[in-house]
């Protein structure tokens, strides 16, 4: 998370790489993930569901007494959760967190690769603890640039009620 005395995660959400082929060029692949992840153990797993460019997601991390439920829907199409999980240690729970992440390589660490002109990406109807993120004030909320160096990779727009946008804007 967010946190630096928080360093475990619970995430769901979908992924794409792209794979060099053997006759030029690369073919993406697209899928969908969750994970918990503490600091003594990692819970890592693909879904076994088809995405594709476009769908419309929507997930969900719930947290009851240190015990998880993680669901990942792709809008008319599917719903997954791999059922309760109570990682350990049990999580802070200290941060909620809407990521466009940036694509790496990872052989022995993990290296940040040029970032696709993905247009853009909208979190709507984003909550936390049960309340809009909209409710939350300025010194409770921060918009994350994607940057390497000076560079500005990736941008957020400010909260729009539920939501947000982050764009493309430099690879």
């Amino acid at each position: 998370g967010y946190s630096s005395t928080d360093d475990a995660v619970e995430q769901t959400g979908t992924d794409s790489d792209c794979n060099k082929g053997k006759k030029g060029g690369a073919t993406p692949h697209y899928y969908a993930w969750w994970e918990i992840d503490t600091s003594t153990s990692t819970s890592s797993v693909t879904i076994p569901e088809p995405v594709s460019p476009g769908d419309q997601m929507s997930a969900e991390v719930s947290n009851a007494g240190g015990t998880y439920t993680l669901t990942l829907t792709d809008a008319g199409k599917w719903t997954y959760s791999p059922g309760p999980q109570t990682p350990s240690p049990t999580p802070q729970a200290s941060s909620a967190e809407w990521i466009a992440e940036a694509p790496s390589v990872c052989k022995k660490k993990c290296v940040p690769v040029k970032l696709a002109n993905f247009g853009s990406v909208t979190f709507a109807g984003a909550s936390a603890n049960g309340a809009s993120i909209a409710s939350f004030t300025s010194t409770q909320t921060k918009r994350i640039e994607m940057k390497k160096g000076k560079t500005v990779k990736a941008v957020p727009t400010a909260l729009s009620g539920t939501g947000f946008t982050v764009s493309w804007a430099h690879n």
